[in-house]
């Protein structure tokens, strides 16, 4: 199967997004993804960001990728937490799985804090290991 890889690199402002610690983003995140809800997912982890219009579409696609993830690895099952590194005070990275009946994505989220919130800055997922193969 070919690799699925997005990488969403945005920049903060906004005010209607999933709020509280990366744990409780990413939480927020697995819920409305859980219940097939991908377009508002995603676009409430991002909407901190101001987006340029190529990161934009990046955003639809990767909706659309996820839409088809059903299709290639079966019912979506639930998620499990693999790491949560605080890489500084500003600066925490999570990686998480979405599981299927047939496979897993894997999901790896950055989250920066440049005052007091924190903002999700960064996310790839792919359905290979090899974002676990490279840390720890």
């Amino acid at each position: 199967m070919k690799v699925i890889v997005l990488l969403m690199t945005l920049f903060s402002v906004s005010c209607w997004a999933y709020d509280g610690t990366p744990k409780e983003q990413v939480n927020s995140f697995f819920n409305d993804y859980s219940k097939g809800d991908y377009e508002r997912a995603t676009t409430e982890l991002f909407e901190r960001k101001k987006m340029s219009s190529s990161q934009k579409q990046m955003l639809i696609t990767m909706q659309q990728q996820l839409s088809a993830a059903s299709n290639a690895f079966g019912e979506y099952i639930g998620n499990e937490n693999i790491y949560y590194d605080e890489l500084s005070p500003s600066l925490i990275r999570v990686v998480e799985i979405a599981k299927y009946e047939h496979h897993v994505l894997v999901w790896e989220f950055y989250f920066y804090k440049p005052k007091d919130e924190w903002i999700n800055s960064e996310v790839t997922f792919k359905d290979s290991f090899t974002i676990l193969d490279s840390k720890k």
